[in-house]
Formats: structure tokens, sequence, C-alpha cells
């Protein structure tokens, strides 16, 4: 149970201070649907000095999805990701107005998963400060800012990416160097035609393509079974999917382009 759903029944003065005592063992606080008052307190609670008979343990799993109007929230949202950054494993932000603030500089030495959704600059400092051993990426919503025109995503434990409805500034860059992806989606970007998508990687298990085919740069040896998912093909013609396609597929070997092009290429419809 999210620690929101009992800070409905606050005026049950046992549970509430039970849930008071507990919010300093839970391994995992999620935190959603509540208005920022009562996200404020939550933090509050959980960071009040610690008595040694009730000491605070580290968090292992975070999820915020509260809209935050007030610096000062952040700035405690800030401070718990500070004090658990060594150990938390699973992070889940979307911070609504003040998404553009940014996060002190943190190395996440735990954090295998990273959910962020409608966030512009905490997303691309997370990512680009630190996350060595993470493995699944989903950005959500995202807006890049005009002063970030590279996203790199080089970590070697990554294997599953997912940009899912983004929004891109113009001559952006997005470059991917991983050795071996698992699953790559690339589903309803907000893009213009002066985006450019890089990938060097040795292996691509699927990529799953949804919307519009853009201009991009791969290098990859191999490429799975599942190449391709178009979610709805009617907009395109079949010349025009056929050439985009072929554009896409731009820097994979000769032998490769022969399984993979726009005749051989599995196509499914959702």
């Amino acid at each position: 149970m999210e620690v929101t759903h009992l800070y409905k029944w606050r005026s049950l003065s046992k549970a509430f201070e039970n849930l008071s005592s507990n919010l300093k063992k839970m391994p995992a606080l999620a935190i959603s649907t509540c208005d920022e008052k009562v996200l404020e307190e939550i933090l509050i609670t959980r960071r009040k000095d610690p008595d040694p008979s009730n000491p605070i343990h580290p968090l292992k799993k975070i999820k915020i999805w509260v809209t935050v109007t007030k610096r000062a929230t952040f700035e405690m949202i800030n401070e718990l990701l500070q004090t658990n950054n060594i150990n938390l494993e699973n992070l889940s932000l979307s911070l609504g107005a003040l998404d553009a603030q940014i996060l002190s500089s943190l190395r996440f030495n735990a954090l295998t998963i990273l959910n962020l959704e409608r966030t512009t600059r905490i997303a691309l400092q997370t990512l680009l400060l630190g996350t060595p051993v993470l493995k699944f990426l989903t950005l959500k919503k995202c807006a890049f800012t005009d002063d970030t025109k590279t996203l790199l995503l080089n970590s070697q434990s990554l294997n599953t990416i997912n940009l899912l409805r983004c929004d891109l500034t113009p001559f952006a860059t997005i470059l991917i160097q991983i050795a071996n992806l698992h699953i790559l989606t690339w589903d309803n970007i907000i893009l213009n035609n002066d985006l450019k998508l890089v990938i060097n990687a040795e292996n691509i298990d699927t990529l799953v393509y949804k919307g519009i085919l853009v201009e991009t740069s791969f290098h990859v040896l191999t490429i799975g079974e599942s190449f391709i998912v178009i979610q709805d093909l009617s907009p395109l013609s079949p010349t025009k999917f056929a050439h985009d396609l072929n554009k896409m597929m731009n820097g994979l070997r000769g032998s490769m382009i022969m399984k993979m092009d726009a005749t051989t290429a599995q196509v499914y419809s959702l």
C-alpha cells in the first residue's frame, strides 16, 4: 500500500502513529495521487532526527508522482535522493511544474531501474551523472531543453530503453553507445527533421518503432528476429514506408540489409 493511502486516515491517531514510525523502516516509498502538502508532511516525517530505538532505514525504491509547485518541496525531494543514492535500486519521478529544477550531483551506485515522466533537466542530469549499473530506462513525455543538445546513453549494463512520447528540441542528438540491447522502444516521439538518432551497438534483440520514421544512423552487427513493430501502417503508403525504412537502416552491413530490407523485415500490426 502506498503511504498516501494511509495519510487519508490520519484522523485515526493509532494508524497515523504507526505510519510515522514505519516510514523510517520501509524499504520502499511510493507517493502519488496526493496534494503537495501531504507530500511535504510525508517527507518531513521521514527525515526527522532518528532516535536509537527507531533509526531511519535506507530506501531501495522511491516513487514520487506529485505535481510540485514549491521550491522547498523540491529541495526535500532532492535531500531524499541525496541520503539514499547509495542503496537506491528503483527510482520513478514525475514532478510536474518544477521538473526543470536541477538535482544535486549524484551517483546512483545500485540503481537498476529508472522511470522519468514529464521531466526535463532532471532526466538528463540523472542519466549523465552516474548510473553505472542501470538496466531499465524509461523516459515518458520528457522534454529535452535547448541547453542540452545531446543525450548520451552509454551505461553498458543497460538492456532496455523506452523513449515514449518525448519532445525533442530541434537539432538534438540521441547517441546510444551500448554493446548489447535487449529492447529499444521508440514510441510517438514529437520531433522534426533536424533530429539525429545514432545507435552504435553490437546487438539489438528487439527494436520497437512506433510513429514516424526519421533519419537515423545505425551501426549494428546483428538484429534479432523481432526487428520492428509499427503500430499503425494506414497513414503510410507502401512506397513511403519502404523509403523511410531503408533510410532508417542506413549503416547496417550489406548482409543484414538483405535480410531486413523493406520487403523482408517483420512488420506487425498491434
